[in-house]
């Protein structure tokens, strides 16, 4: 029988309740994540002007209270010069389409983004206006853009011109699935065009975007910036190996150490030694003990979006806590969500706990994604190992981070079509060792150590 009525909530120094604190039923009493034995009779809630808590939770790593972010990382640095924003609103025309208007909410390092709304049939936006930037000798060119609705993008595409009628002009197009909800950082590689009209001589005059919703849906992206400029961090590649099957101890993990690299697990706690083809734990200590990271894949593996809020975080520090209490740590605050699934209302509840989550929106992370539990990956799954291999071509051409989603390793397909061919997993570690001095292999809590703010 629960006591829960007979229990106080933990409060601060001035009797404030702590935030993100649950009732741990096994233990009968109320839990602050990350706070067990920590005395906050004796710490102080972040307070606004007028004396009132913020939302925050409590960091275990620094031993004070932090500000919640909504999952965002506002610290965006991006290399290059910036050559284009969307502050002059009377530079931009509505070519065609639904609506353009102007986004005083959403911005980076424009004063103010410039909106294309689509409503099922393409809106395109256009500058005529610009500065001319050149291209010549360039490799990459970063586009900053706001998304809402992504699930609703079919399509969203850049076109670069050389004069303001569109004879000679470069485009460069995203697909469905490729952009996350919120902060998308777009890098492209000048020499990797969709469609080309004209000689283009480098010299940009005129830039326009276009946007494709669904069918009687609604999706607004807005344009922030362009950048141009050379990265200046070396490209990596992140294995990451979801939900503990044997064969990625007994196949990927002699593989990769053969060449000198290290990957990652994501583990579902309740499933450790109990289910068919999972890991023990003991094989899992040697995998820690060999340099791979273990990260949070959720104690029962539920689509989160089909849950309840409550559930979800419950999920996501059940498996936490497993993680920590065996020793396994350097990763437990790193999340992949299972199936992908998640939205606001989730994001929002578990950022108090992550440093970081994987998706599967498709896609690279030029630096660090400005959505830190939106992370892009490419999901190998079945693949031909040329298509994999020119995602590190990819990585390499635009100086970005490869996160590689993957489950089992073996020479025959699984019923639910998730094995990736051993022989194909051979030939891609192959290559990206011959290219070891272009780009780096890192654990996930290697790679969100470095860019964490």
């Amino acid at each position: 029988m629960t006591k829960i009525n007979q229990e106080k909530l933990i409060r601060d120094a001035l009797g404030s309740p702590i935030p993100s604190q649950y009732w741990d039923h096994a233990k009968q009493v109320f839990i602050v994540p990350g706070g067990e034995g920590v005395d906050f009779t004796k710490l102080k809630l972040i307070r606004d002007a007028l004396g009132y808590p913020i939302p925050q939770f409590y960091d275990n790593e620094t031993g004070v209270f932090s500000a919640i972010t909504i999952g965002t990382n506002n610290t965006s640095k991006s290399d290059g010069t910036m050559v284009l924003d969307g502050s002059t609103e009377s530079n931009w025309v509505k070519r065609y389409g639904y609506a353009m208007h102007v986004d005083n909410e959403h911005t980076l390092h424009a004063k103010q983004g410039i909106t294309a709304v689509s409503n099922g049939t393409a809106t395109a936006i256009r500058n005529n206006n610009i500065r001319p930037f050149i291209l010549k000798n360039r490799q990459i060119l970063t586009m900053f853009v706001y998304v809402e609705n992504s699930k609703n993008v079919t399509g969203l595409a850049i076109y670069l011109a050389n004069d303001i009628e569109y004879a000679s002009y470069r485009s460069y197009e995203f697909g469905a699935n490729t952009l996350v909800e919120g902060w998308n950082e777009l890098r492209i590689d000048l020499n990797s065009q969709t469609e080309n009209e004209g000689p283009f001589d480098s010299s940009v005059k005129s830039v326009q975007l276009v946007v494709v919703a669904r069918e009687e849906m609604i999706s607004k992206v807005t344009f922030d910036s362009i950048f141009v400029g050379e990265a200046t961090k070396k490209p990596s590649v992140i294995f990451t190996f979801d939900d503990a099957w044997t064969s990625q101890y007994e196949l990927a993990f002699p593989m990769m150490l053969e060449r000198g690299f290290k990957g990652n697990i994501g583990v579902i706690s309740n499933w450790v030694g109990k289910e068919v083809d999972i890991m023990t734990e003991s094989q899992i200590e040697e995998m820690y003990r060999y340099g791979w990271d273990m990260f949070n894949h959720t104690a029962n593996h539920p689509n989160l979006t089909n849950v309840s809020v409550e559930t979800a975080v419950n999920e996501i520090l059940s498996c936490k806590r497993w993680l920590n209490e065996r020793g396994y740590d350097r990763a437990s605050n790193i999340l992949a969500y299972p199936y992908g699934g998640h939205n606001k209302e989730i994001v929002k509840a578990l950022q108090p706990h992550l440093h970081y989550a994987r998706t599967l929106v498709e896609g690279l992370e030029p630096t660090f994604p400005l959505e830190v539990l939106k992370g892009k990956t490419k999901n190998v799954l079945t693949l031909p190992a040329a298509t994999v291999i020119n995602y590190v071509d990819q990585a390499i051409t635009t100086q970005s981070t490869l996160v590689f989603c993957l489950h089992k390793i073996g020479t025959e397909q699984d019923e639910w079509g998730t094995t990736y061919n051993r022989s194909d997993f051979a030939t891609l570690l192959d290559y990206i060792y011959e290219k070891k001095d272009l780009i780096d292999v890192k654990t996930i809590s290697e790679w969100v150590s470095e860019n964490k703010s």
